[in-house]
């Protein structure tokens, strides 16, 4: 299986992109088998983390703890994928509602990463000059007649309107607004449930026996009987 992946990266053209985005595909692949979708490919979020959840279980139970670590890695895949092709349906992405566990993960609400996306410039036309650049206004010297002192106005040539730069936009007549791209830039494993999106229930750990001491204080009546023991047994 990783031979044959290698051969079909080295086909690629070499350019970081390409082998970027066939490793993802590899890494898909790989990971839609160990959940066991196979060649099925419309799961949805529900789908994916129920899946993990029951195969996490199994594992643990049968003591194959090895295999969590992988299988962990597989549903983080996959989770960056849904979440990819959320952004880039919406512009944006929320897993409320479609996260199944129970003991769910408050601080990465159920993903298992935190997710850091690249950004676009996504250039906004201007609200207040609807994208012109400038704005019209009455002009301040003739105030909007078109005549000064009997004469054409010079500051509005006889208009009475001024086409001023818009002071919004700086006469540009858009803004250059930052949008998250559909592409995940870097992740961070979400340390308090390890990246399975849950929280496992901690071992118990045994109570220590704690050794006490004999209590030296005795009775007066159990005193008096040891004394009266002893004498019987070692009369003077």
């Amino acid at each position: 299986m990783v031979q044959e992946n290698q051969v079909a990266l080295d086909q690629l053209p070499a350019t970081a992109q390409d082998v970027a985005t066939a490793k993802l595909l590899v890494d898909i692949e790989e990971a839609e088998a160990l959940l066991g979708f196979g060649k099925k490919k419309d799961y949805s979020v529900n789908d994916l983390l129920k899946s993990f959840e029951v195969c996490f279980q199994v594992f643990e139970e049968n003591g194959e703890t090895k295999k969590i670590l992988p299988l962990t890695n597989a549903k983080n895949i996959l989770m960056r994928h849904q979440i990819e092709q959320m952004v880039a349906e919406n512009g944006r992405f929320d897993v409320t509602g479609m996260i199944p566990f129970e003991k769910i993960c408050l601080s990465c609400r159920g993903t298992g990463e935190l997710y850091k996306f690249f950004r676009r410039v996504v250039p906004t036309p201007c609200k207040f000059c609807k994208g012109e650049g400038t704005s019209i206004r009455q002009c301040i010297s003739c105030k909007g007649t078109g005549r000064y002192k009997n004469k054409d106005c010079r500051l509005c040539n006889g208009t009475g309107k001024q086409i001023i730069k818009c002071r919004s936009c700086h006469g540009k007549g858009v803004f250059n607004k930052f949008a998250i791209d559909a592409k995940i830039s870097s992740t961070t494993p979400c340390k308090k449930c390890e990246g399975h999106g849950f929280i496992t229930p901690k071992p118990e750990t045994k109570k220590q026996h704690v050794h006490t001491p004999n209590n030296p204080v005795i009775t007066a009546d159990l005193g008096e009987t040891i004394k009266n023991t002893v004498v019987a047994i070692n009369p003077k």
